[in-house]
């Protein structure tokens, strides 16, 4: 039963999308992990009694102290964490707090204990596991190459942000879908030269190109180095000779930047991405920002870091501003985009060494194992190349559900086929013990998916209502979904932030009678946040000092926002709400200092107008993303006047007209 429940999990996790839900692809991932995790430990259970013993395989004392370590670690840094309740159930956006990462290692420990079986049939069924997970694989790569050709299937999804990417299978963004592609791509190999029947090699040969070009298609270059180093690794272990591969791509890659200027190279998507222009390598420039901020705030705490999915919010601390022009004009990046970086900030050195060494540890396996099947020494070796390009991969970003959860069960793998010896625990219940003991262990798993992946759903759905209602005409109506949602789900912070930000712009525009709900509701959403993640945050101190605004109590309107500009000083959100509150309380010279503070974090709207293609692009996206920026302008000219500084208010009203100019020249060229 377990073996079926693995194999399920493997399949639903990447597989599954709920348009109905806000966050239509991460959330329903990470409840399907969680139902299936608990329906896992059911299914071990289940096994257990019903054959009389508890089975698990040797392995030496390193293994038992590097996941013991990590285990460790990650219950330090959650208990240390800047947020706890964040590090406990992960940002709404990825989802990765403890609770997942436990998930994982009990897929992880899991996948050892069904599969590390010394018995006649465990390769073949090792091997009809990894059959599986390929076939899988298979389909989300061919739905993203159906994709690349038949956009209007994602005719509901923003690719603006992706640079027009639209191939993102069901993993909602494509650097996702390569390296969920680029974990399964060497087991395919193993497929087409173990599967006894040639129409089955040939289907596996078809699979394995449809997976490449779906990996090249998606213009992700951090997989595609990563591939690059799979290719040398399984070269130098294996046949030499095939290093002539990864020389006919070094040897490609230095054609299209000789030829880069070229009109074919400019205009075809993939090949431009390739090139040393300045537009392709934005992502590396931001990154040039955020590496050396996240190693000041890593010398800060560096053994526990401050707790998984903390980054945003302390990264807000030290966030150049730099980055608001090279990224998204938002708030925060949550990501350092490096493995490194990432698992140190978030658990410390300690974690980091515990992390790496098991991951090592399975790697060394993979390759030196010591089974005498040809096949499952195979699969090791697939499973350790696969391992070591997300590594390479993961250098220069970060895993999601999918991906985190197919590394496990690779590892998983990797302890299995190398174990030697079984230790067995036998277990002899009597009937009654065995009836309390189902009776427990189910109830524990409906509470469990209850909790874990059916309240979640509901509460994105009522949020996703909402939403979808917050026009005008809807306000109250979206409102009440939003209550729904937080009541829901009152652990998803996210809701109650964003709800309570909502309910203050709707008292604007409410009539009288209607602005005590509006504002009493604020109050209901900012009181859950802070029993939340506390009222010394950035989120909870900027949406406080907002209702104090509306309240008129400017003095501790104005502390709360000093407080939330010291927590992140280049918030955008942040700062402009201030500039506002100060101009609604008619301290027009400390909002205009706090206007031009907002409008110095990005120099984009001085630059004239754009001269190339690429510049025009970049317009257009950054104040498409940002449009609060160009109404920005026009309320800084505004509170000119009323200072009637005359110079001021010109520059600032003929920069509005001049972006509004601009911008309405390139859309018509669009």
């Amino acid at each position: 039963m377990l073996k079926k429940f693995l194999t399920i999990t493997a399949l639903a996790v990447p597989l599954i999308v709920v348009p109905q839900a806000h966050l239509t692809f991460a959330l329903p991932k990470i409840a399907a992990l969680y139902a299936f995790t608990i329906l896992c430990v059911l299914a071990f259970f289940i096994d257990a009694i019903k054959n009389k013993k508890i089975s698990f395989p040797k392995f030496s004392k390193k293994f038992h102290i590097f996941l013991g370590l990590y285990l460790l670690s990650l219950i330090i840094s959650t208990t240390l964490a800047l947020q706890p309740h964040t590090a406990i159930f992960g940002s709404y956006e990825r989802q990765q707090g403890l609770i997942s990462f436990i998930s994982y290692i009990a897929i992880f420990l899991l996948t050892i204990s069904a599969f590390g079986e010394n018995k006649k049939d465990t390769p073949r069924k090792i091997f009809t596991f990894v059959e599986w997970i390929c076939l899988i694989s298979f389909f989300i790569a061919a739905l993203g190459i159906l994709q690349y050709f038949l956009p209007g299937l994602l005719s509901n999804y923003s690719t603006d942000i992706l640079d027009g990417r639209v191939i993102v299978g069901t993993m909602g963004n494509p650097n996702f879908l390569a390296a969920y592609l680029l974990i399964t791509l060497p087991l395919f190999f193993i497929l087409q030269k173990y599967s006894t029947r040639k129409i089955i090699k040939t289907f596996w040969i078809i699979a394995m190109a449809i997976s490449l070009a779906a990996i090249f298609l998606t213009a992700t270059r951090s997989a595609l180095v990563a591939l690059f180093v799979g290719f040398i690794f399984y070269a130098i272990i294996k046949n030499k000779k095939l290093l002539i591969i990864p020389l006919i791509l070094v040897a490609t890659f230095m054609g299209i930047n000789i030829f880069s200027q070229t009109n074919f190279i400019k205009n075809h998507e993939l090949l431009n991405r390739l090139t040393f222009s300045e537009e392709s390598l934005r992502s590396l420039k931001s990154r040039a920002y955020i590496w050396p901020a996240t190693i000041e705030i890593i010398k800060e705490r560096p053994f526990f870091g401050y707790g998984m999915e903390n980054f945003k919010e302390v990264f807000s601390k030290v966030s150049p501003k730099e980055l608001l022009t090279v990224e998204r004009f938002t708030d925060s990046i949550d990501r350092a985009h490096n493995e490194i970086l990432d698992t140190t900030a978030a658990i410390g050195l300690f974690g980091l060494i515990s992390y790496l060494s098991i991951l090592f540890y399975a790697i060394c396996l993979g390759i030196k194992n010591k089974t005498e099947t040809p096949l499952m020494k195979a699969i090791s070796l697939a499973s350790a190349i696969s391992l070591t390009m997300l590594f390479i991969n993961n250098m220069f970003s970060f895993s999601t559900t999918e991906i985190r959860l197919q590394q496990f069960i690779l590892m998983g793998i990797i302890f299995a086929i190398s174990a030697q010896k079984i230790i067995t625990q036998k277990i002899s219940l009597k009937f009654p013990a065995k009836i309390i003991i189902a009776i427990l262990i189910t109830t524990l798993s409906i509470f469990g998916i209850y909790n874990l992946t059916i309240k979640p759903l509901l509460a994105d759905y009522y949020f996703d209502q909402g939403y979808t209602n917050s026009s005008d005409a809807g306000k109250k109506t979206a409102l009440e979904y939003f209550k729904k949602a937080v009541s829901t789900n009152p652990d998803q912070t996210y809701y109650s932030i964003k709800s309570a930000k909502y309910a203050i712009i709707s008292v604007k525009f409410a009539d009288q009678n209607d602005k005590q709900y509006f504002m009493d509701a604020a109050e209901f959403f900012l009181a859950q946040a802070i029993k939340n993640i506390g009222e010394n945050q950035a989120d909870t101190l900027s949406v406080k000092a907002n209702i104090e605004a509306f309240k008129k109590n400017h003095d501790a309107s104005m502390e709360n926002f000093e407080k939330a500009m010291q927590k992140a000083p280049n918030s955008p959100n942040i700062i402009l709400d201030y500039a506002r509150a100060l101009k609604a309380a008619q301290k027009y010279k400390e909002s205009l200092t706090i206007y031009e503070k907002y409008l110095n974090l990005s120099d984009i709207w001085k630059f004239g107008k754009p001269k190339t293609p690429s510049e025009e692009k970049q317009f257009r996206l950054f104040f498409k993303n940002s449009p609060q920026l160009i109404n920005a302008i026009k309320e800084t000219a505004e509170v000119a006047n009323q200072l009637n500084d005359t110079v001021k208010h010109k520059y600032y009203k003929e920069s509005y007209e001049f972006i509004k100019t601009i911008l309405k020249e390139i859309t018509k060229t669009v």
